[in-house]
């Protein structure tokens, strides 16, 4: 990982909100507002609201690679008698 990169500290705090730890969450919105590596990549307003929200809004992942919907497909837990293929 890259603690630097101010792209990843906002993905990272999405999967944090997500997963229910909000503090660290929010903490890492702060951190990648204030992070200079790929900082024009981000819309900061956007990590902002959620902060001053404090929430996230859903987005639907599209997956479009069919070999990663296969990996997925192997993992998931909504398989039938609930095990891993």
């Amino acid at each position: 990982m890259n603690p630097g990169n101010a792209v990843i500290s906002d993905h990272l705090g999405d999967a944090y909100w997500h997963g229910g730890r909000k503090n660290e969450a929010v903490f890492q919105w702060k951190h990648a507002l204030v992070l200079k590596e790929d900082s024009e990549l981000l819309n900061k307003t956007a990590i902002q609201e959620k902060i001053d929200r404090n929430r996230v809004d859903n987005q639907v992942l599209q997956i479009k690679d069919d070999t990663l919907r296969n990996i997925l497909d192997k993992i998931s837990p909504n398989d039938e008698g609930g095990e891993n293929k």
